[in-house]
């Protein structure tokens, strides 16, 4: 008993030397006889749980990444029940890189590109309509959220990068947009999120100028149609009265534009499971979110 308890310890079992000699079980026998109850129960349970992982990978793959499929969610019920961290909202577990491996799960897509095979949608179904020129087909990448600690705070800051590409001037232009937020736990098994603003930016300095040019033009149209629709007006002031959004200003020299909420909606997450290398999250629209740890550097 006290051997299970502590993990180290192992059963005693005294042998003549002349018995030694007639000692010819096999090594897995004799594992057996010499460890722990819980230990064998461990190596059983970490058995488990990588199988189950793996077969999670495999089933997505077999179903074009859906977490829709009965297929898939099979195997996330039986993986959420062996998930192994405790109170997982509160563990320091979530904190890192981390990468969605399932399909996105936005309404409205416009299927996948037939040469590239990422998922396509406009730029006004990526940004909640607040980025223009709204019906831009944009190409989106895997999304990415880093979470990491406030220090002298129990938030945790909580971004979503979203690797985007669209054609234009002859070539396909490379941005991404970071949707920013501050979380914290609001119980054992839910996260609280609140949206705080966004960024719209150019990632590399060779597309810079088919990005203004795109950008510049959608800049031009708003102050155009700001001029003659009341309708857009209106409807800015009160996105600003009820949520203190700040519409996005000028572009900056580097091709970025962002927007600031003050008063946004809160939202939360009921993490499901977490460990060292792979996290699933349901949303509060029911969405699930599927994540592989990215290793550190």
């Amino acid at each position: 008993k006290k051997a299970c308890e502590d993990r180290t310890g192992y059963l005693q079992i005294p042998l003549a030397a002349s018995s030694m000699s007639r000692l010819v079980r096999p090594t897995a026998l004799l594992l057996l006889a010499i460890a722990p109850p819980c230990a064998l129960a461990m190596v059983a349970t970490n058995t488990d749980l990588t199988g189950v992982k793996s077969r999670l990978r495999s089933t997505l793959a077999a179903h074009d990444y859906s977490t829709k499929a009965i297929e898939v969610v099979s195997v996330l019920d039986e993986l959420v029940k062996l998930n192994p961290t405790p109170f997982p909202a509160r563990s320091s577990a979530l904190l890192g890189n981390w990468r969605q491996i399932n399909a996105p799960e936005y309404p409205d897509g416009l299927g996948r590109d037939e040469g590239t095979g990422e998922f396509r949608y406009t730029l006004g179904r990526l940004s909640f309509n607040i980025f223009e020129p709204k019906d831009l087909v944009c190409n989106i990448g895997a999304t990415l959220n880093p979470l990491s600690a406030v220090e002298g705070s129990e938030e945790i800051d909580y971004k979503i990068t979203v690797p985007l590409s669209f054609e234009a001037s002859g070539k396909r232009v490379r941005g991404e947009l970071v949707n920013t937020a501050s979380c914290a736990a609001e119980s054992d098994e839910r996260v609280c999120v609140r949206f705080t603003g966004g960024t719209l930016r150019c990632v590399d300095t060779a597309d810079i100028d088919a990005w203004k040019a795109m950008f510049g033009k959608g800049e031009a149209e708003e102050e155009a149609a700001s001029k003659l629709g009341w309708r857009k007006r209106v409807t800015t002031w009160l996105l600003n009265r009820l949520l203190g959004l700040q519409p996005p200003g000028p572009m900056d020299e580097d091709g970025s534009m962002s927007y600031s909420m003050s008063r946004s909606p809160k939202g939360f997450l009921e993490v499901l499971f977490v460990d060292d290398e792979l996290r699933i999250t349901r949303g509060n629209k029911g969405s699930l979110v599927i994540a592989e740890r990215i290793p550190s550097a």
